[in-house]
């Protein structure tokens, strides 16, 4: 996303396009934080994972607090408590 020219938030995901996806770059802006971008980003991210997936596709990321509640509204869980890799598995 850019406001005018300059880049604000972004996200990447890396993986082999239908059984498995890694979200690693959900950013945004210090200045724009608190604004709904993540949740933009987010949507953008999940949207074309859930076109191209099917039943057992994994998807996963790394979560840093406190994003992490952004992720959980979208259904991505803890690999196990003591770490911050999530993960949803359709």
């Amino acid at each position: 996303m850019y406001d005018k020219e300059k880049l604000i938030a972004m996200g990447r995901i890396v993986g082999d396009g239908a059984t498995v996806f890694h979200i690693i770059d959900v950013a945004v802006h210090t200045a724009y934080q608190k604004q709904g971008l993540g949740k933009l980003v987010m949507d953008h991210i999940m949207s074309y994972i859930e076109e191209n997936s099917f039943k057992g596709t994994y998807v996963n990321l790394i979560s840093e607090t406190p994003a992490n509640y952004l992720y959980e509204k979208y259904g991505f869980k803890y690999v196990r408590e003591d770490t911050p890799a999530m993960f949803i598995e359709y």
